[in-house]
């Protein structure tokens, strides 16, 4: 009975060490496997946000992705402003790397409805691409048919109730880009009768618009 008691015994203290052995062993891989993710880009996103560091701006860019790809615009517009921030201490005031950035926030901010904060979004990339692009760079003419898109989309669709101001700055940037067609584009090209066109459109109904108001004015101040 003793030595039976005692063999019970070693078999339980056996079992107990193989037992913590085999914890710590998957301790040890467990901290192994998450070494990397700990010290990934979502560390980054987890110390103090400062924009001078730089090592931020992919975590911040993805962070700002995921968010919107759930749905989680207002998550995603922080990440973007502070990715923003970040973008312009690394590569200077006015650059390249600031459109994709301001070009994610519109999105959300199409998503949430607020027209203003889209339409101040386009009127700052519009200034970005005149310090980024010169008159002779074909791209600059590819770069503002996105803003010209965006008050024309917001002018049939009467989105803010100011169709008149969509109208100017359309009209503003249809010349804008004619300027640089004729540097850039072969006389042939289609792009003239489109722009001419949309000149000539837009001219008319800002006159047509300019009538009406004037009408208006009248009448309110009698």
């Amino acid at each position: 009975m003793i030595k039976t008691t005692r063999y019970m015994t070693k078999s339980i203290v056996l079992f107990c060490l193989l037992f913590q052995s085999g914890v710590l062993s998957a301790q040890a891989f467990h901290f192994e496997s998450e070494a990397p993710a700990k010290w990934s880009g979502a560390n980054v996103l987890a110390r103090t946000y400062s924009p001078f560091d730089t090592a931020q701006l992919d975590p911040l860019l993805s962070r700002g992705i995921r968010s919107q790809e759930l749905g989680n615009h207002e998550q995603a517009l922080a990440a973007f402003q502070k990715a923003l921030e970040v973008a312009r201490i690394q590569n200077g005031l006015f650059s390249e790397s600031q459109v994709p950035i301001i070009e994610s926030m519109i999105s959300s901010e199409i998503e949430l409805k607020r027209w203003e904060a889209v339409n101040k979004n386009y009127e700052y990339l519009e200034h970005l691409y005149g310090k980024i692009y010169t008159v002779n760079n074909p791209e600059f003419n590819l770069a503002l048919q996105k803003i010209s898109t965006w008050h024309i989309n917001a002018l049939d669709l009467n989105l803010d109730g100011q169709r008149v101001k969509h109208l100017r700055e359309a009209h503003k940037i249809f010349k804008k880009r004619l300027q640089i067609a004729k540097v850039t584009s072969a006389p042939e090209d289609p792009i003239f009768d489109y722009l001419n066109e949309s000149i000539g459109l837009s001219e008319r109904e800002l006159y047509r618009y300019s009538g009406a108001e004037s009408v208006i004015f009248q009448a309110s101040s009698l």
